[in-house]
């Protein structure tokens, strides 16, 4: 099955034990397992990617990464990342010209973007499972 706009999945990614990279009072930065800086890349992207830990921060909404635990941590702390099971809704499908750079390798083809507002790089090394299969 293809990706449309309006299709209908139940996204996850089972846990990952993740380092706590720096604290701040309403995001952890983690070690980020998947994906390796691009050295060619006009980014600097360092490895690192902030999660929201507060239900009040303005990105909890945007996106279906999870930590726990999500208190009490400190940098070198282990937590677990995953996705728990999330309903979205397929609200865009991009395709690129030439792939796109985001400071990391592989640099994706393309983009779907969904209700919840979050965006799934295509060509990407996150393991997240869809219900049902899909194919980009």
């Amino acid at each position: 099955m293809k990706a449309a706009v309006g299709d209908r999945f139940v996204i996850s990614c089972a846990p990952r034990d993740v380092r706590v990279v720096r604290v701040m009072r309403r995001e952890v930065f983690v070690a980020w397992p998947w994906g390796t800086p691009d050295p060619t890349s006009r980014y600097r992207w360092d490895g690192d990617v902030s999660v929201p830990i507060d239900t009040a921060h303005p990105d909890w909404s945007q996106t279906p990464w999870r930590l726990e635990p999500r208190t009490g941590l400190s940098a070198g702390d282990r937590v677990q990342l995953s996705i728990p099971p999330t309903e979205v809704v397929v609200q865009e499908v991009l395709t690129f010209d030439e792939p796109r750079d985001i400071g990391r390798i592989n640099r994706p083809t393309g983009a779907v973007r969904f209700d919840v507002g979050f965006f799934l790089w295509i060509d990407h090394d996150e393991p997240i499972e869809f219900s049902p299969p899909w194919n980009t």
